[in-house]
């Protein structure tokens, strides 16, 4: 007698139920914008979904049954080795960023204990990466422009009003007068050299949106 299992008003057998399951979590993985593929405890690819196909740049044909180690060349201090061997070997999850050099590219991996191997998720944050960089470039002129007029800018300006105060105006011709004009030129030549760092700077932030 088969054993019955219920879907819906519907009754199937344990086999069909099994395929059933299987077929479901294929198309489920097909659909995922994540990459996925799994290895068994050989390292040996067992499954790769459609987006990993892409993300590999390899058919999944040719990696099924095939040691990952010998597909790709991640060395054994690369990061992304690392990672999964501490996933299969201490059997837990393990969550990082991995930049593949010669792609130029930025992932972020996502790898879980299975029975008797590995199920790894992984997809490409390469915009975010450089969006992130650009904030950080962009906050970094910021804090420039910001240190330059606490700075540079209160310097000349201090001086522009300490040598203002000692102006005769009672006398024009008092010879320091002379004397505090030249410095009022000096200063005001070096403010202007500030103020053109100030505009550089802002032009680079503006720029780098």
């Amino acid at each position: 007698m088969r054993q019955n299992q219920e879907k819906g008003n519907l009754f199937y057998s344990t086999e069909e139920a099994d395929f059933i399951r299987l077929y479901e979590m294929k198309t489920m993985l097909e659909s995922i914008t994540d990459g996925f593929f799994a290895v068994n405890g050989n390292w040996e690819f067992t499954y790769v979904n459609k987006e990993s196909e892409r993300l590999l740049e390899h058919a999944r044909e040719n990696l099924i049954g095939r040691n990952i180690w010998e597909c790709f060349a991640y060395g054994k201090d690369s990061k992304f080795y690392i990672e999964l061997q501490k996933a299969s070997k201490q059997e837990t999850s393990v969550h990082f960023e991995y930049f593949v050099a010669d792609k130029e590219q930025w992932l972020v991996v996502n790898a879980y204990p299975l029975r008797g191997g590995l199920a790894v998720y992984f997809k490409d944050i390469t915009e975010e990466k450089e969006y992130l960089t650009q904030i950080e470039d962009r906050n970094k002129l910021l804090t420039d422009i910001a240190w330059v007029q606490a700075h540079k800018i209160r310097g000349p300006v201090a001086n522009i009003l300490g040598l203002s105060k000692l102006f005769n105006y009672d006398n024009i011709a008092d010879p320091i007068n002379k004397d505090i004009l030249q410095k009022l030129r000096d200063t005001v030549n070096d403010l202007d050299i500030v103020i053109k760092e100030v505009v550089q700077k802002t032009n680079l932030t503006i720029n780098s949106k």
